[in-house]
């Protein structure tokens, strides 16, 4: 006989347990019922700053890490498009102006959970100003960068042409300078000042009171405010270049020897670690008065000091040197310039045969390993400085060719044009010129024609 099953409680329940079922399958296969919860995305916070000086007309070009580019056409505030995550490292850099711009506060960091609204972009207005003055008048001393932003003066010569033993510091938070430990013996020109890892500075090289070229070294350490003796240089060198590899070793290369007459092939390499020196490839020319710069891909290009075109590469890798594949488009001889600039390339500018003076600039490019011309100075310069600004381009002041010069110009590698600008309040060669961590250009000492003088500006 047939019996109902839902007229039996138990089968009723079952029947409701099995309808459940399979309704929350249904449920399932179609989206409904229990799911995980959404994933929040991370938070992200903005950089943001404010640009003052820019005057009506100019502009200003930010980047944030290399790529978020921003175009600034007046003072205010400013917010880069793209957000960061926390931990991101940020760093921000003029890619370009048409004004002396730079970064003066808050410029690079990481962000933590917390948006960043205090970079500070100041923009000059391309003058000079008198700055404090040095404590003893020289020229052809050196300039080197400390770690905390001072800039520490070394040796030079004085009004007679003697030696100077005597050191000094600038301070670009006060303006001013004052003396600091003097080194072991006098040395002019043109010594080696080199920035150590450590943070202490390797000076070496250069001429004593007697006029000879020696060999001696010593390392100035900055907390402490003194010197202590290095190990010598295999060769006496003056009028010599030294180079601060990226292995932490320092090149030297050329100068003149003992008698301060002959200029060397021979090379050596400074190991701060173990505190000696050891020889190293021979160049292809004997140089002195020349110049050395590191290139991006850690190779040293070395130009001039010497007649002809050709210049030559340093690879610490292989320690050789090997003569660039074009040669360069003029022959600077001696006390011209060299520049890195951010785009890899080196500009050299100006120089002398020690009879004329020269006016003509040229473009190294690592990458195709050639020269090319560059835009002409408006007049010819020697002894004179050059200076890679925060917004790229480069100033070129003062200097020789047979007045003493108070001309600048700019070297303008985005337009690749070269423009007079504002003159040196005073005429100065053989001075010093530094860019400091404010964005000013410190521009100190040498000869004015009438003087060797103590006097400082600052260009901004």
């Amino acid at each position: 006989m047939f019996t109902d099953s839902i007229s039996h409680p138990q089968a009723l329940r079952g029947l409701s347990v099995s309808l459940l079922a399979a309704a929350s399958v249904a449920l399932t296969a179609c989206g409904g019922g229990s799911s995980p919860a959404p994933t929040q995305a991370a938070p992200t916070y903005t950089i943001s700053g404010t640009v003052t000086g820019l005057t009506a007309g100019k502009t200003v070009v930010l980047n944030n890490n290399g790529t978020d580019t921003l175009t600034i056409k007046a003072n205010g505030a400013f917010s880069f498009a793209t957000p960061l995550a926390s931990a991101a490292a940020y760093q921000v850099n003029v890619s370009s102006a048409t004004q002396n711009c730079a970064v003066t506060s808050a410029a690079a960091g990481t962000v933590a959970a917390a948006n960043i609204s205090n970079v500070a972009v100041n923009c000059g207005l391309d003058t000079f100003t008198a700055t404090g003055a040095m404590v003893g008048a020289r020229y052809d001393s050196t300039f080197t960068t400390l770690a905390d932003g001072r800039i520490l003066m070394t040796g030079g010569s004085t009004t007679a042409g003697t030696g100077i033993a005597t050191a000094e510091l600038y301070d670009p938070a006060l303006g001013t300078w004052k003396a600091a430990a003097a080194m072991s013996i006098p040395r002019s020109s043109r010594p080696t000042a080199t920035l150590l890892p450590n943070g202490n500075v390797l000076v070496a090289g250069g001429r004593d009171a007697a006029g000879a070229s020696v060999a001696s070294a010593e390392i100035y350490n900055p907390k402490l405010n003194t010197w202590t003796v290095a190990a010598p240089m295999l060769s006496p060198r003056s009028d010599t270049t030294a180079t601060l590899l990226s292995n932490g070793k320092v090149l030297v290369s050329g100068g003149y020897n003992t008698n301060a007459v002959a200029p060397t092939l021979a090379t050596e390499l400074y190991d701060p670690a173990l505190n000696k020196w050891t020889a190293t490839g021979t160049m292809n020319i004997a140089r002195s008065s020349h110049n050395a710069t590191l290139l991006a891909n850690g190779k040293v290009l070395v130009n001039g000091g010497a007649a002809g075109m050709i210049a030559e590469l340093y690879d610490p890798t292989k320690g050789t040197w090997t003569a660039t594949k074009g040669a360069m488009t003029y022959a600077p001889f001696y006390y011209h310039s060299n520049t890195l600039l951010a785009n890899g390339k080196v500009l050299t500018c100006g120089g002398t045969d020690l009879g004329a003076y020269f006016s003509a600039c040229s473009l190294y490019d690592p990458l195709a390993d050639s020269w090319t011309a560059a835009p002409t100075l408006a007049v010819t310069h020697a002894f004179h400085s050059a200076t890679r600004l925060a917004n790229g381009k480069v100033l070129i002041a003062g200097g020789f060719n047979g007045a003493f010069l108070n001309t600048t110009e700019l070297y303008d590698p985005i337009a690749n044009t070269m423009t007079a600008a504002v003159a040196l309040p005073t005429p100065r060669s053989s001075h010093m010129a530094t860019l400091l961590g404010n964005g000013k250009v410190l521009i100190s000492g040498g000869n004015t024609g009438t003087v060797v003088t103590t006097t400082s500006d600052l260009y901004w």
